[in-house]
C-alpha cells in the first residue's frame, strides 16, 4: 500500500502542476478584460443597469472564464492520464497494473475536483472582494439574508439539498464515463491491431481506433432516451426544467453507474493482458 499510496501522491503532483497557471490565465484574463470594458462603457459587461462595482465585474467575469477552464483542466487532465497509460517508466514501478490504473484514474478525478475547489475559492475571494467595495452588493446580499431570517424567502433545503447532491453525483459519473469511453478506445484499438499479422501495426492501430471511435458516436447518437436523460439532466435541472425528462437522478445515477462499471472492468482486462507500454 505504500507503493500505492507514493505514487498516488506523485501522479497527483504531476497532474494538479498547470492548475496555477490556468487559475493564473482566469485572473489576469478576466481583470484585463475587466479593464478594457472599464475603459470603452456601453459595451459587454461594463455598463450593466445597476451600477456594479469593478471588482464586482472582475468577480462576473472570471466566473465565465472559470467555467471554460475547468473544462479545459479536464481535457488536459485525460492526455496526462493516457500519457502514464503509455509509460513504461511507470508501469517499471512496483505495483501491479490494475492498481497503476486505478491510481491513474483516481488522481485524474481527484485533482479535477480539486480545481473545482481551486476555482470556486478564488471567486469566494473576488466575491467578497466585491462585497468590501460595493454597498449596492452589501445592501442586496442583507435583504436577501433579511428575508430569509423573516420567514418571506423560504428556502426548501429538503428539496434543493438532494438534488443539488444528486445532480453532483451524475455529473461525476459522467466525467468518470468520458475517461473509461476513451481508454476503451485506445485499449481495444491497439489490442485488436496486435493480433493482425505484418509490419504496419500502426497503422491499423489507428484505422482501428478511428473505425471504433465512429461506432462508438453513433452507438451513442443512436441510444435511447434514457440516455439523452442522463446527460441533459443536469442542464434540465439548472435551468428548472426537470419536469419535461422522465427519468429522475435516481435512475440516471444507477444507469451511470453501471456504465461505468462495464467500461471499468472492460478496461482493467484490456489494460493487464494486452495494453503495451512504449519507452517514451
Amino acid at each position: 500500500m505504500a507503493t500505492f499510496y507514493r505514487s498516488f501522491t506523485e501522479l497527483l503532483k504531476l497532474k494538479f502542476k498547470k492548475a496555477n497557471w490556468l487559475i493564473l490565465f482566469g485572473v489576469l484574463g478576466s481583470l484585463l478584460l475587466n479593464l478594457f470594458n472599464s475603459i470603452n462603457r456601453g459595451t459587454l459587461i461594463g455598463d450593466r443597469p445597476g451600477g456594479l462595482s469593478f471588482v464586482h465585474n472582475w468577480a462576473l467575469l472570471y466566473s465565465i472564464f472559470a467555467f471554460f477552464l475547468f473544462f479545459a483542466f479536464y481535457c488536459l487532465q485525460y492526455f496526462t492520464h493516457f500519457h502514464v497509460n503509455r509509460s513504461q517508466t511507470w508501469r517499471l514501478i512496483p505495483l501491479s497494473s490494475m492498481r497503476l490504473y486505478w491510481d491513474n484514474l483516481l488522481t485524474s478525478f481527484v485533482a479535477t475536483v480539486g480545481f473545482a475547489i481551486y476555482e470556486l475559492l478564488v471567486l469566494a475571494v473576488l466575491t467578497l472582494l466585491g462585497m468590501l467595495t460595493d454597498k449596492v452588493l452589501r445592501y442586496n446580499i442583507n435583504e436577501i439574508f433579511q428575508s430569509i431570517f423573516n420567514g418571506s424567502y423560504v428556502i426548501n433545503f429538503k428539496v434543493i439539498l438532494p438534488n443539488t447532491l444528486g445532480v453532483l453525483l451524475v455529473l461525476i459519473l459522467t466525467g468518470f464515463f468520458f475517461y473509461l469511453l476513451v481508454d476503451f478506445i485506445c485499449f481495444s484499438s491497439q489490442t485488436l491491431a496486435n493480433f493482425i499479422p505484418g509490419n504496419n501495426v500502426k497503422i491499423y492501430k489507428n484505422i482501428i481506433f478511428l473505425l471504433l471511435l465512429i461506432l462508438m458516436s453513433w452507438l451513442t447518437a443512436s441510444a435511447n432516451l434514457y440516455v439523452k436523460d442522463i446527460f441533459l439532466y443536469p442542464s434540465m435541472y439548472l435551468y428548472g426544467e426537470v419536469s419535461r425528462t422522465f427519468i429522475n437522478l435516481s435512475k440516471a445515477a444507477i444507469i451511470m453507474i453501471i456504465f461505468d462499471m462495464i467500461f471499468l472492468l472492460l478496461d482493467l482486462f484490456l489494460y493487464k493482458k494486452y495494453y503495451e507500454a512504449t519507452p517514451k
